[in-house]
């Protein structure tokens, strides 16, 4: 049976392992960038501060995942492609609302200024950010360990 391709839209999934150094307490970010449904980055990196919770840690990810969107999204108006807000999934509600509510983000004003870039791209529709289950996150296949079963699905 013949079925339409999907549309050349992209996608974003983000996860961090909090404090997984033993060396520095320093978190992983981890993200998973797709393209008409279709990977083309996994990445997984060092965070370059110590985070002082999951949720800051999260945060500290989605906006560098952020700023890699951000970047291909550039790279296809130049191809021509129509841009629209790219999706970024993660699977703490908190962290979606950090990037949505200014008042919230004020109460965090020890994190860098640059990790707080993530709210001025939701706010002027380049990004958004969507809450997702943990047991739907592909990103937790990099940071987690998941049931056989789970892992397979993902």
């Amino acid at each position: 049976m013949y079925t339409k391709r999907p549309a050349l839209a992209l996608a974003g999934f983000v996860d961090a392992d909090f404090a997984n150094d033993n060396d520095n307490l320093k978190s992983i970010s981890v993200h998973i960038l797709l393209i008409a449904m279709n990977s083309i980055s996994l990445h997984s990196q060092k965070q370059n501060c110590v985070s002082t919770s999951t949720i800051k840690a999260i945060y500290i990810s989605i906006s560098l995942t952020g700023k890699w969107l951000l970047w291909l999204q550039y790279a296809m108006k130049e191809l021509a492609f129509i841009s629209i807000p790219s999706p970024l999934s993660t699977d703490e509600e908190e962290v979606v609302d950090w990037t949505e509510n200014s008042r919230i983000r004020h109460c965090n004003k020890h994190i860098d200024i640059a990790i707080h870039q993530i709210y001025d791209l939701v706010k002027s529709d380049k990004l958004v950010v969507l809450y997702i289950p943990s047991l739907s996150n592909p990103a937790n296949i990099c940071t987690k360990k998941l049931p056989e079963l789970i892992f397979f699905i993902l």
